[in-house]
């Protein structure tokens, strides 16, 4: 059986009995009753008999009981009814009509309540929209439907808009959607305040129900353009902006005038115009704006909400880094040491919230300048800005104000000009990071003095700075420094004393500058992990005691710094030691057998001495050296043999042994058990006999140099094995026959010229190679050759050497790529694999 469903509209009929204008419906329903009790003029009208005799014959229909119906009047008062009787007594029963009327009174009553509403709304969302006729492009939409709330008279809302004395500008809205700007904002923010992770400690941020409330409704356009003007005149007043910046008209406007009508104008917040200097909330707001626009904010890739109507410690967004995780960029937030819970119960915000960190996502395309209204942001404790590279221009002096300032790191490629001297100011700034760009000072003139007057830097990196010249300065008030770096700026000179003071000193970059004179300074230094001097002209003479209290070194890149003396013995014995590389010197004598002999444990993973003049022969006791994954000893004058023991480093990915004064042999067979080989170089090494077919089951092999030897018969084609081969260089040997090798689809590298290779080279003419050396025709059919070649990039006729280029390779390693191969440097160029090639890597 069905239940009876009550009609809704009804549930609350009982509320409209109670006072205002439901008395009066109470009372008009007692005055129809009264006049019922009485025969009157309409009794017995047609209408009223039509409408109980439909409501009659639908109850029996449907065989329900309707409230109009005879029964149901008999039922309420205790009667019978029926039939026609029953018709009767519902005409004659005044209490009957009295119970029609009134509940019809009040359905139409309700009805007229709700189209009432309906038709409200309706008039503001078309005023609303007709609203951007007015001169203000930005807020003219809103305060016309104000005026017409406050208005008597329908022309009083096109007075309203008419009257503002002044045109706000129109300027682009930063915001994210994509609604007309005219149009009446959202009453609540829909976004979710994201879970801020950050390095410092912070109080909880402000939920959506503390911050993203219900919006402000803008003023009327009068008071709009008079906030616009106040905000202009506190800005002026207190010098929070230069007035310059603020004056309206210029063409396009500065970041200061834009930020100045968001923040009068556009911001949803509405925040008050302080009357007072002291108006860090509203200064950091604007601040910020001013940052947005001067850095292109409307181009940005990643907005992260800023200039919405959220806190501006919610104008972030995170984002996965492979290296890193999840990652927040945006402003992150302190709250106001000085203000405990409790006490800001007038704060709308709940609690006072300071910028404390500004985290930039690299690559999110800033362009512009760095504004001085960066000073504002007093508590700011951290800034990083990292591969943007549109940021240019110079650092205001204006940053030296920041003096709660721990990290800055400012890498963009483009900022230049001299560092600010107010940076002495910066007393908590521990982590200096200005790599990267074109900054520009000469220590001579004291460009750089400030740096030793900041006590609490912990790094210094001012690497790949050209233009920024002379001497280090002193740095021995820095007693907490730990990592100074001036790699390929343009300083020069000897190392100054002051530098041996800094005794915490663990990581000192100086390479690719010009320095000079001795590098006995660093002697004492005994807590330095990591130095790298490559790439300078000390014209230094060492021997057994360079660098002898230095224990805890991890690596040493003394290459190409004009060094002579011998190889030091005490640095094999070193546990810590896993760089070292003092090639492209003048060092002479032999390699300190003795001393590798007595390793016991070594960690020792990068030994680089080519292109020194190292003689005698490789001592046997190198198989000491278990870590080995890079051996470079070329360009030497090694004699003897090469020793079999080399065989025995198991995990040397990098073997170069080329162009010494070997003794005549074949290609050593230990070789063929080093199956983690990547590159193998025994270039110009006296080798004779035949390449051996073994060289195929080195798989993993990218490079093979066997160049320049006396190397006979034909070249094997199991070396088409080895398919990761990236570059073959056979040229200047004696082979003959075919080329063959078509399996090697990744070659971009071959050297074959200087034999007797005949035949065509079709199978390796479907390949693209970069480089691709041969004895081949070159046009001209008066040479004899017996080599077609339809790809190669270089001809050789056959008895001449045209190619005179070097094909060594790179042989340097540097610690920007960790000492990792990723091409080979050659005379014609640098050769980067299409993969990112890496030792130790498993090659297709």
């Amino acid at each position: 059986m069905l239940e009876p469903v009550e009609d809704p509209r009804n549930e609350d009929l009982s509320t409209v009995e109670e006072g205002g204008s439901g008395g009066d419906v109470k009372a008009t329903a007692e005055a129809a009753e009264e006049a019922d009790s009485e025969p009157g003029p309409l009794s017995g009208l047609p209408i009223d008999r039509g409408i109980a005799e439909f409501a009659s014959a639908a109850a029996d229909h449907r065989n329900v009981v309707s409230p109009l119906s005879p029964t149901a009047d008999a039922d309420e008062e205790g009667g019978t009814g029926g039939g026609g009787g029953g018709q009767v007594a519902m005409l004659t029963s005044p209490d009957a009509v009295n119970r029609a009327l009134r509940r019809k009174c009040y359905i139409i009553i309700a009805l007229l309540l709700v189209v009432g509403t309906l038709l409200a709304v309706v008039v503001v969302l078309v005023v609303g929209r007709g609203g951007g006729s007015s001169s203000s492009g930005v807020t003219a939409g809103s305060e016309a439907i104000q005026g017409n709330a406050q208005s008597s008279a329908p022309s009083a809302s096109a007075a309203a808009i008419s009257s503002s004395p002044t045109e706000a500008p129109v300027i682009a809205s930063p915001y994210p959607t994509k609604a007309p700007p005219n149009e009446a904002p959202p009453t609540k923010s829909t976004t979710k305040a994201p879970v801020i992770a950050s390095s410092y400690p912070t109080e909880a941020l402000p939920t959506e129900s503390t911050v993203a409330t219900a919006t402000p409704t803008p003023p009327p356009t009068t008071q709009s353009s008079l906030r616009l003007q106040q905000t202009l005149d506190y800005l002026t007043k207190f010098d929070v902006s230069e007035p310059s910046t603020l004056e309206a008209g210029s063409s396009p406007p500065s970041p200061q005038y834009q930020a100045a009508v968001w923040i009068a104008q556009m911001d949803r917040r509405r925040i008050p115009i302080p009357i007072t200097s002291d108006a860090y909330i509203f200064n950091q707001r604007y601040s910020l704006a001013v940052l947005y626009f001067s850095t292109g904010g409307p181009s940005w890739r990643f907005d992260m909400g800023w200039l919405s109507e959220r806190h501006e410690c919610q104008w972030m967004q995170n984002s996965f880094s492979m290296t890193q995780g999840l990652v927040w960029s945006g402003a992150h937030c302190d709250s106001d040491p000085g203000v405990q819970d409790g006490e800001s119960e007038h704060d709308p915000w709940m609690k006072r919230l300071y910028v404390t960190v500004l985290d930039f996502p690299a690559k999110n395309e800033l362009v512009g300048t760095l504004p001085p209204e960066i000073r504002h942001l007093r508590y700011l404790k951290s800034l990083s800005i990292k591969k943007n590279d549109g940021i240019s221009g110079p650092l205001p002096d204006q940053f030296g104000e920041l003096e709660n300032l721990r990290d800055l790191t400012l890498q963009s490629k483009s900022l230049s000009g001299k560092i600010p001297r107010s940076f002495a100011n910066l007393k908590k700034l521990e982590l200096l990071i200005l790599a990267n760009n074109m900054f520009s000072g000469n220590s001579a003139d004291g460009d750089l003095d400030f740096l030793g007057d900041m006590p609490a830097l912990r790094e210094i990196i001012l690497d790949y700075n050209s233009e920024i010249t002379g001497t280090l300065p002193d740095l021995s008030r820095l007693t907490k420094l730990k990592v100074l770096s001036v790699t390929n700026t343009g300083m020069n000179g000897a190392l100054p004393r002051s530098l041996s003071m800094l005794k915490e000193l663990a990581m000192l970059y100086l390479d690719g500058c010009a320095f000079e004179g001795s590098l006995y300074v660093l002697s004492s230094m005994s807590n330095l992990t990591h130095v790298y001097l490559e790439d300078n002209q000390f014209y230094d003479i060492i021997d057994h005691t360079f660098f002898a209290d230095m224990k805890n070194l991890v690596h040493l890149d003394a290459s190409n710094c004009s060094l002579q003396g011998t190889v030091p013995a005490h640095l094999f014995n070193s546990t810590q030691l896993e760089v070292l590389d003092m090639s492209m010197n003048n060092l002479d004598g032999e390699l300190p057998a003795e001393a590798i002999s007595n390793v016991q444990e070594s960690s020792l993973q990068f030994l680089s001495l080519h292109t020194n003049k190292i003689s005698g022969p490789i001592p046997p006791s190198i198989k000491e050296l278990k870590s080995l994954v890079t051996l470079d000893l070329s360009m030497n004058q090694f004699s003897n043999e090469i020793p079999k023991e080399i065989g025995e480093l198991t995990d040397l990915s990098i073997l170069f042994l080329g162009r010494n004064a070997f003794n005549e042999a074949p290609v050593p067979e230990w070789i063929r058990n080093m199956t983690h080989l990547n590159e193998l170089s025994l270039k110009s090494s006296s080798l004779t006999e035949t390449i051996p077919s073994w060289f195929g089951e080195l798989t993993n092999l990218a490079f093979l140099d066997l160049g320049e030897n006396d190397l006979t018969s034909t070249i094997p084609q199991s070396l088409g094995n080895s398919s990761g081969l990236r570059v073959l260089i056979l040229n200047s040997n004696r082979l003959h026959g075919e080329l063959g090798l078509g399996q090697l689809a990744y070659l971009e590298v071959l050297l074959i010229d200087d034999n007797g290779i005949t035949g065509n080279t079709d199978e390796m003419c479907v390949h693209e190679l970069i480089h691709f050396v041969a004895d081949c025709a070159t046009g001209d059919d008066t040479i004899d050759v017996e080599l077609n070649c339809t790809c190669c990039t270089l001809c050789c006729s056959t008895n001449t050497t045209c190619n005179d280029f070097e094909w060594l390779g790179n042989h340097k390693g540097i610690w920007e790529t960790d000492y990792e191969r990723y091409g080979w440097e050659f005379d014609k160029g640098t050769v980067f694999p299409w993969l990112n090639y890496n030792p130790g890597q498993s090659q297709p």
